[in-house]
């Protein structure tokens, strides 16, 4: 249920001065509220949001759940309803969690709805003036604040379409969006039905578990992964509390995993790094195939072995086309009755459709074909792909990726802007040297290691800022579902490392300065 709290529009939004507007109401959007509540809970702070509280996950399929344990996933500070902490919560439990951030918001916080960012300008005071857009009416509304957060993080759009996906060419059947996988597996079929899943990322390997566990029993399942995927091996990085110990560590943490890969990072030996991963079985892969890239989803032994029973797979490979074949097919009855012969010749149409690959050989079927867009929900303007100085060029404050994931970059840098907002202009802070100029290029393994490496290099600044006993207070930590012992270990293993660390990124990452841009004319190899 939506928060009480969230006002629809901008009718009731009041002119008065904030001392901060943030813009997104998502993962990223509610830590920074979360980061402000905990550095300076007297400001007065304005969320506006093109939907409810929970950005891309008001909008993902109906069959999206978390990665990894929830416990440390969503608003810092905020307890989720679950008694397992190994449930991994289905997309209407993460919009009640984020709603439940706003229901207990300081009443100097608003969350406004429905309303779109159009533009800011640098005022000769410093403060800002933002332009917003009611959705329904298309009013315009100038409103004024010491700071502007620029919290779209993800910015979800839906699945890339096969208009702009370079591999496709044609196709006699139209494309099920994921969002309505349901609804076609209810629908009634006229005869059993092949579905295809194109792309082979979290989004891929989800629809694939959900169709076989709804589908009939004649129906099939091809899955086309696209670029193949490393997944992270949740078993191994994020294992059940209950087999851990003081006394016996998880196998991997997700610090050693990102600690051990950007230590061995020569600028250009991603593909090698993730091999090594996949050795280590930190990672794993459907059908142990020598994946190319990983976007960082978790995937349990048990959901892998799901998808490899109930599909064919197509690894590291492309939808190309689709064709609706038919073919007369003639038969003769001969009769004979009474020393007469008749002879009846009917004629029928086979109907068959083929599919055709990039690489592997075409495929055909007389079944009934469901092509189900999975492809990348990666845009261009994402946080991951540009990563710039959180000090931007029009005033603005972008944290970004800047700490790993949105949530938790926006949390400590809100935190830091609050308590030490002089200390942003002098961090060292790394981002990409390279660019993935989407949907054109890919998130290659050199792109992953690039992520790996600016995160810890701009963590051990955050954590330089804030100290440890401020870091306590941030709860969205995957570092803390280890024992004690283990956390403790790995934290004395990563400031061990932290000179090697930071001469990585001095080498392959960006120095970032306050209001550059993520350079574009390089792009990863």
């Amino acid at each position: 249920m939506v928060s009480k709290r969230v006002q629809k529009g901008m009718a009731g939004v009041a002119s008065a001065p904030r001392d901060y507007i943030v813009i997104g109401g998502g993962y990223a959007g509610l830590n920074a509220m979360a980061g402000i509540q905990r550095g300076a809970p007297e400001k007065t702070v304005l969320c506006v949001s093109v939907s409810t509280p929970g950005g891309s996950w008001t909008q993902y399929y109906d069959h999206a759940r978390l990665h990894a344990p929830h416990p440390h996933f969503g608003v810092s500070g905020i307890p989720w309803k679950f008694d397992d902490p190994h449930v991994l919560a289905p997309r209407k439990d993460v919009e009640e969690h984020f709603n439940d951030y706003v229901d207990q918001m300081p009443e100097r916080f608003e969350f406004v709805s429905d309303v779109e960012f159009l533009s800011n300008k640098q005022n000769t005071d410093g403060t800002q003036t933002v332009t917003i857009k009611d959705r329904t009416t298309g009013k315009q509304l100038e409103l004024q604040a010491k700071y502007v957060i620029d919290a779209r993080g993800f910015d979800y759009h839906g699945h890339t379409r096969r208009e702009v996906d370079p591999n496709f060419e044609d196709s006699d059947i139209p494309e099920t969006q994921v969002e309505d996988v349901t609804k076609c597996l209810t629908a009634t079929a006229a005869c059993d039905r092949l579905y295809v899943v194109i792309g082979g990322g979290k989004t891929g390997v989800d629809t694939v578990m959900h169709i076989a566990k709804h589908k009939r029993s004649g129906d099939d399942i091809l899955l086309v992964t696209g670029s193949s995927k490393q997944f992270l091996n949740r078993d191994n990085v994020v294992p059940r509390k209950e087999t851990m110990s003081d006394e016996k560590f998880a196998p991997y943490t997700l610090a050693e995993v990102f600690l051990e890969l950007a230590c061995k990072w020569d600028g250009h030996n991603g593909g090698d790094i993730l091999k090594l991963g996949q050795e280590k079985e930190y990672w794993h892969a459907l059908e142990d195939f020598p994946a190319t890239s990983s976007l960082l989803g978790a995937l349990g032994v048990d959901e892998r072995k799901i998808v490899e029973d109930n599909c064919t797979i197509i690894h590291n490979d492309y939808f190309v086309s689709c064709k609706v074949l038919t073919e007369p097919v003639v038969t003769t009855t001969t009769v004979t009755c009474g020393g007469s012969t008749t002879t009846t010749t009917t004629t029928t149409t086979r109907k068959t459709t083929r599919i055709n690959f990039k690489h592997a050989a075409s495929q055909e079927t007389e079944k009934e074909v469901v092509l189900v867009n999975c492809r990348s929900s990666t845009t261009p303007d994402n946080a991951f792909l540009e990563q710039a100085h959180p000090l931007t060029k029009s005033g603005i404050l972008r944290f970004g990726s800047v700490g790993g994931f949105t949530g938790p970059s926006n949390y400590l840098m809100a935190v830091i802007h609050t308590k030490h907002p002089e200390a942003i202009a002098k961090m060292n802070l790394y981002g990409h040297k390279c660019y993935v100029d989407r949907p054109k290029s890919k998130m290659t393994a050199n792109f992953l290691v690039s992520f790996f490496t600016s995160t810890l290099a701009n963590t051990l600044s955050i954590v330089g800022v804030l100290g440890m006993e401020e870091m306590e207070h941030f709860t969205g930590d995957v570092g803390k579902w280890y024992p004690p012992a283990q956390q403790l270990a790995v934290m004395e293993k990563v400031m061990a490392a932290a000179p090697d660390i930071i001469k990585t990124a001095e080498t392959h990452c960006r120095r970032l300065v306050p209001g550059d841009e993520q350079p574009k004319d390089v792009l990863f190899d």
